[in-house]
């Protein structure tokens, strides 16, 4: 019961403040390679309660939906980061295909009211995250069908367990992994976000205390989806070595986690800096050959390779 309560209360930290130290570390990271100072690993923190400490700005012309869009995104981007492992354990359940869809849900309540108000920026914005997402989940959904075909269960954390270095394996982590980049929105795919092309798009119409919940649930959404990905590293390292019944298992389970996701957020950083953003016909390629890719998977595990 105490490792239950600990690990929740750490959970949440690490879904609502640690993720937002994370983007300032990825900032740190950027400015380093660009040969400057930059700021403090906190000033994203600064930042973000600035936007909530200010009032809501909303669309002249507005409705309901705008006005519960942050708010909705919010909400379930927490129930993203809580249906994803730490340790060994999950707040609510660790299935992968709530994973999968309620990253699909937000894609869709950030994209609707985008669709329906008169800004140009704001609508293209909705359709390149449609695409984004569409494209980039399938890959996701694809790799982890090879795990659930192979292990027979939808659970994240009993794959995690099961997982070998069998090729089927090895293909469905790379695929994963590159999954969770794309719909983390990191450049070259951020492309429904673009600040100099179209002007913030989906978030351009957005302003204060809403603007501040908008890119909140991003980082919240970014830390979730790495979480996700870095189960199935940590867990099988940990497994092998100290078994899976222990509350040590346990907790070196998370802290290795942890250990993948700031190196996922600096790995990150470092191609962030060497890629410009992508064209949205390349985001469509690129994401079908992880389709294939996936597939290949699929077919390894169908024959128990």
């Amino acid at each position: 019961m105490i490792t239950e309560v600990i690990t929740i209360i750490i959970s949440i930290l690490l879904i609502t403040i640690f993720s937002v130290i994370l983007e300032g570390i990825r900032s740190k990271v950027k400015a380093l390679l660009q040969m400057r100072e930059g700021g403090e690993i906190t000033h994203e923190i600064y930042d973000l309660f600035s936007l909530l400490s200010m009032k809501g700005v909303l669309p002249t012309r507005t409705s309901l939906i705008h006005v519960l869009t942050p708010y909705m995104t919010f909400s379930l981007s927490v129930a993203l980061g809580l249906s994803v492992p730490f340790g060994l354990m999950s707040v609510m359940g660790g299935d992968i295909l709530v994973v999968i869809l309620v990253v699909l849900a937000v894609a869709f309540i950030v994209s609707v009211p985008s669709m329906v108000i008169s800004n140009i920026y704001a609508n293209i914005g909705a359709s390149r995250e449609v695409i984004l997402v569409s494209t980039g989940l399938m890959s996701l959904v694809v790799a982890c069908s090879s795990f659930v075909i192979k292990f027979g269960t939808l659970s994240i954390i009993d794959i995690a367990k099961s997982i070998t270095l069998s090729l089927s394996d090895i293909i469905a982590i790379c695929v994963i992994g590159y999954a969770v980049y794309v719909l983390s929105e990191f450049t070259p795919f951020d492309i429904s976000r673009s600040e100099t092309e179209i002007i913030d798009g989906v978030l351009s119409e957005y302003g204060g205390r809403l603007l501040g919940l908008m890119e909140w649930s991003l980082y919240i959404r970014r830390f979730s989806l790495i979480m996700f990905f870095s189960t199935f590293l940590a867990a099988p390292l940990i497994g092998k070595t100290f078994g899976f019944s222990s509350i040590l298992s346990h907790f070196l389970t998370l802290l290795l986690q942890i250990v993948f996701v700031v190196s996922y957020y600096m790995i990150a950083s470092m191609v962030e800096e060497r890629h410009a953003r992508a064209r949205v016909d390349h985001v469509i390629r690129l994401n079908g050959v992880f389709v294939l890719v996936g597939l290949i998977s699929v077919v390894l595990s169908l024959i128990g390779m």
